[in-house]
């Protein structure tokens, strides 16, 4: 499905919520996800100096809100080279 037809079929609160359910879901681990981080840790523990101090919890993911970036203007690229340079050598550019 292109961005177009998903804009057509999906309305911002069907949006809305299926993000809020995405970042539950992702937030629960399934019971493969615990499978995989009992793995992880023991290859972490084989692998660590003090394998006690090595728990399971530690190998869980987080997932949280993407953070928005600063609306930073475009420039040509010659512009990029010399605000690097300019930067590169210490000249503030106003």
């Amino acid at each position: 499905m292109t961005l177009a037809e998903c804009r057509a079929k999906v309305t911002n609160r069907e949006y809305l919520t299926w993000q809020a359910w995405f970042s539950d879901e992702m937030n629960r681990p399934s019971r493969s996800d615990y499978y995989l981080m009992q793995i992880a840790c023991e290859v972490a523990r084989v692998l660590a100096k003090d394998p006690r101090k090595i728990q399971q919890k530690h190998f869980l993911l987080e997932f949280s809100e993407p953070v928005e970036l600063p609306n930073v203007p475009a420039v040509s690229p010659a512009e990029a080279h010399e605000l690097t340079w300019l930067g590169i050598v210490g000249v503030k550019h106003g």
